[in-house]
């Protein structure tokens, strides 16, 4: 039995724990990240099944053509949530036909893969003459995500900047495991690519869509300095308070440190309260309402309360 099918399997599980998570998110308001992870969850499973059939010769060419099918769907689902994040240049009916095309000619013809074979402890494909169109179809579909994604880089909305920032970043993990696979089969070191791959992938989508489901925390985080140093001004005023009076009330060091977090969220939202609600998982009336009631701690900023 492969060594492989133990790192594939926690790679399997894992994913379907992400699913299992994030379901709410997942089908209901982000169907396209919800369909890529379905993608890659049959990816990962046709690989796992490979390293279970060795030896089983009459199950090679159904598992090995199905593997890449469900690679096909992954790297066309993986375009379409990248375009989602960004500007929306893509019409989604382009790629899905096209991954449709592709798969039937996988299933149905030999002209781009012509059959599968074993290495002893992986499933290979025997390529066609048109196997050159499956390989530039995938580098197309990641080369244009990683484009789209950094395209998103460069919106209006700051949350969806900070957004695309993060997937951008779990993103380069894919594009540089392929690259160090293609650069390892160059000089001849067997390896076996699809785990590399599929850990990857795994590392994108837990960052993914932890992201996507804690989407408010990320504007919180990058103020994270600011919010500490005011907290820290606030409770070193407390003590100073303190050692005056030799009174500390425990209400007023919570209400500054609230405003804090409200001014700073205010602040890091460019002024839109909505989003700042959403940082801070408070509704828009509680928000305003704490709002109306703070002196900005820098009587310089453009932003108007």
């Amino acid at each position: 039995m492969s060594f492989y099918i133990i790192p594939s399997f926690i790679n399997l599980v894992i994913k379907a724990w992400l699913f299992w998570y994030g379901r709410q998110t997942l089908l209901r308001t982000n169907r396209a990240l919800g369909i890529l992870l379905i993608s890659f969850f049959l990816f990962n499973l046709a690989e796992l099944i490979s390293f279970l059939i060795m030896g089983h010769f009459q199950y090679y060419d159904v598992v090995g053509r199905a593997y890449y099918v469900t690679a096909i769907f992954g790297a066309t689902m993986m375009l379409i949530y990248a375009d989602t994040l960004s500007i929306r240049y893509i019409n989604w009916k382009l790629p899905i036909i096209l991954a449709i095309c592709l798969s039937l000619f996988v299933i149905f013809s030999n002209t781009i893969i012509a059959g599968v074979s074993s290495l002893g402890y992986i499933l290979t494909r025997v390529p066609g003459p048109y196997y050159w169109i499956v390989l530039v179809y995938g580098l197309g579909c990641t080369i244009s995500a990683l484009i789209l994604l950094f395209t998103g880089l460069h919106q209006e909305d700051l949350q969806r900047r900070r957004f695309c920032g993060v997937i951008f970043l779990g993103f380069l993990p894919i594009v540089l495991t392929a690259i160090i696979v293609v650069l390892m089969m160059a000089v001849g070191i067997r390896i076996n690519a699809a785990i590399l791959l599929t850990s990857a992938i795994t590392l994108f989508l837990v960052i993914t869509i932890y992201t996507e489901i804690y989407k408010p925390v990320i504007g919180l985080l990058t103020i994270t300095p600011v919010i500490g140093a005011r907290v820290a001004v606030s409770l070193y005023q407390m003590i100073m308070h303190f050692y005056r009076t030799r009174k500390l009330d425990m209400r007023i060091i919570m209400k500054n440190i609230e405003e804090v977090f409200i001014y700073s969220a205010f602040e890091a939202s460019e002024g839109k309260r909505q989003n700042a609600a959403d940082m801070l998982s408070i509704p828009l009336s509680t928000f305003n309402e704490k709002l109306r009631k703070i002196t900005p701690p820098n009587p310089t900023n453009n932003h108007r309360i």
